[in-house]
């Protein structure tokens, strides 16, 4: 896709959230949860998506060793032909992360800061548990910062036309300018420090789960879109997941309930 020219390349994405095994029984079990995400895995497979990303929360107790083996037994059935991502959501690494977690994340799920590329897209995913939180790891929050501001400047070097940043906190649910509520949103000032780099190098969407709910909103030309879990959800939505289409520049998402799903990705975008 590399060699594909802007205009005309076309791919989908799915975003899944929040499986947390171990919600609806405050960590009593996981059968529910594991049987969503089984059902979503296997809708992710028919669809066939370029990758998918899962943003946070694997688990609702950190560190949890039996919640970690069964959510990744399920997650290790994607097909191999679909790339998978992971980042850190505070149910697996602690709501202030030590080092010993994060560390434990490293080795036993993935990275937790990151980039990729596909055509020219570019792909930035973080650790917002540090972000929101990083008193117990300030070296981590410091190596991450400059790596972000090394990475976008880099995305720019190599003609990067679009960014997309992952993330498993909200920067905000509903306004740029909404308070800090404590838990569900990132706090000022760090906020307005995020979304000032992000709008330098012209981030076109920052994409979330955290807050069990969907909620879409803007800071500027910055989409700012939070996706309801495929875990226990706190609202009207149902379990589900997010179809994200790219066509050249354009960039449409909805989200579907496990039992609303397409039958089939239509690719360009329609008009």
């Amino acid at each position: 896709m590399k060699g594909e020219n802007m205009e005309n390349q076309s791919f989908f994405f799915i975003q899944i959230t929040d499986p947390q095994f171990g919600m609806f029984t405050a960590n009593a079990d996981f059968d529910q949860e594991a049987v969503l995400f089984e059902k979503a895995i296997a809708q992710v497979n028919r669809l066939g998506p370029e990758f998918l990303i899962i943003t946070g929360d694997l688990i609702n107790e950190p560190g949890d060793e039996e919640q970690t083996t069964a959510v990744l037994h399920i997650a290790g059935k994607i097909d191999p032909g679909i790339k998978l991502f992971h980042i850190p959501g505070n149910h697996d690494i602690g709501d202030a992360p030590t080092v010993k977690m994060l560390n434990w994340y490293r080795q036993r799920i993935s990275k937790d800061w990151y980039s990729f590329d596909v055509g020219s897209w570019h792909f930035v995913a973080l650790n917002s548990c540090i972000i929101f939180n990083g008193e117990n790891a300030p070296q981590e929050v410091q190596k991450q910062w400059e790596w972000l501001n090394q990475d976008l400047r880099q995305s720019r070097i190599h003609s990067a036309d679009r960014i997309m940043v992952f993330m498993h906190h909200s920067l905000f649910l509903e306004d740029p300018e909404e308070p800090g509520d404590g838990y569900f949103n990132i706090p000022e000032p760090t906020r307005r420090v995020y979304l000032d780099l992000f709008h330098q190098f012209g981030v076109q969407a920052v994409m979330a789960g955290h807050r069990h709910i969907n909620f879409l909103a803007a800071a500027g030309s910055m989409e700012m879109i939070t996706t309801a879990p495929v875990g226990m959800p706190l609202a009207e939505d149902p379990s589900g997941f997010r179809i994200v289409k790219i066509h050249g520049n354009r960039l449409v998402h909805q989200y579907f309930g496990l039992d609303n799903l397409p039958e089939h990705i239509e690719l360009p975008i329609s008009q």
